[in-house]
């Protein structure tokens, strides 16, 4: 990711319709699930909400990335347990974690997807789940990509074949951002046109509160009226549970 990347992140995680939605995405995928004393490694934590977000539930949250940067802003949301590290070679002992959670990591042209599917796998305990989290589909590959680095967009087949490549077990695998998947698509698409900029921008910028409020009920919509139905319906992200056999 851009350096100017990170900042503009935790500006925008703790409000912005996305990161909201995402959260509450996540949480169905979980099926609400208290955290108490959970123990969740959050590979690729980046400015720190997800894991700040987890903490918060109760989970005791070791949040690892590899960026300097962004476990910088993770401590500032008063993390403690930080690690930097390299996502394809995990420096923890097998079987220490009960969640291992991966969002808008695999995407990322330094990551290895297959290894870091594989110690993902290895660090969570037997009966313990991961959580892989990624950008959809390639052809949606835009400006904004460029910016995070996200050069290795997933399917949803493609996520599953990886965590049970990695001797998982999967138990829910969709798409999100279903409702808004041609109106998201189609700006990505459009986006092309514009002349390539000499140093890409993310799509992470503040909207105006109206527009931002009504992207973000339309994802509540879709949670409840779409639910975990429908999961072949395309997203812009693909999400997969999985669990280590016991």
């Amino acid at each position: 990711m851009e350096p100017r990347e990170y900042a503009a992140t935790r500006a925008l995680e703790d409000h912005y319709w996305w990161f909201r939605s995402a959260r509450a995405f996540i949480d169905d995928l979980l099926a609400g699930e208290a955290l108490g004393g959970v123990r969740v490694l959050d590979v690729g934590c980046g400015a720190g909400k997800n894991a700040a977000w987890l903490s918060e539930r109760g989970a005791r949250v070791v949040a690892l990335d590899a960026s300097r940067q962004g476990l910088s802003l993770a401590r500032g949301r008063g993390l403690r347990a930080l690690l930097r590290a390299d996502a394809n070679r995990l420096p923890l002992a097998s079987g220490a974690f009960d969640l291992v959670l991966s969002v808008d990591l695999l995407e990322c042209s330094a990551v290895d997807q297959r290894c870091a599917v594989n110690e993902m796998a290895r660090v969570v305990r037997p009966g313990g789940r991961v959580l892989l989290w990624a950008a959809a589909f390639s052809w949606l590959a835009s400006e904004h990509d460029r910016a995070v680095h996200s050069t290795q967009r997933v399917t949803l087949a493609g996520l599953k074949a990886l965590a049970h490549g990695a001797g998982l077990e999967v138990e829910r695998a969709t798409y999100f951002y279903r409702l808004l998947f041609p109106a998201l698509a189609g700006r990505k698409l459009l986006s092309r046109l514009r002349p390539a900029a000499a140093r890409p921008r993310s799509d992470l910028r503040p909207l105006p509160p109206a527009i931002d409020a009504l992207l973000y009920r339309l994802c509540q919509w879709e949670r409840r009226r779409l639910g975990p139905r429908a999961p072949r319906l395309p997203g812009t992200t693909a999400a997969v549970l999985a669990r280590r056999p016991a």
